[in-house]
């Protein structure tokens, strides 16, 4: 049982170092829609400094996606950004918290 934890915990931490966050702007006007991708594999997403680092991704990724609205689109812009991207973090949270639950080890006293 601990070994099938360890190869999902694996596959799943695999799984988070090559899919990086992608943040799309909803604008249905635009013919073609920039992208932004926001990499996670390399920060802590369950620490306060790892928050901050996306905290800073997400600000650049609002930049370039919502750069060229006007102003009446830029808070709709920003919102539905910032959106994607905390419905994103979580999932990639919640992978880095089931690998780090597989890399423990549970000792039993004899």
């Amino acid at each position: 049982m601990n070994t099938l934890t360890t190869r999902i915990a694996t596959v799943a931490a695999l799984a988070l170092a090559f899919v990086p966050i992608a943040a799309v702007a909803t604008h249905a006007a635009a013919a073609e829609q920039p992208a932004a991708r926001i990499r996670v594999s390399d920060i802590d997403l369950n620490s306060i400094d790892g928050q901050l680092v996306l905290k800073t991704r997400a600000d650049g990724a609002v930049r370039k996606l919502c750069f060229n609205r006007s102003m009446s689109q830029m808070a709709a812009c920003e919102g539905a950004v910032r959106e994607e991207i905390a419905d994103q973090a979580s999932l990639a949270r919640d992978q880095q918290l089931a690998s780090k639950a597989a890399r423990s080890v549970t000792l039993a006293a004899r």
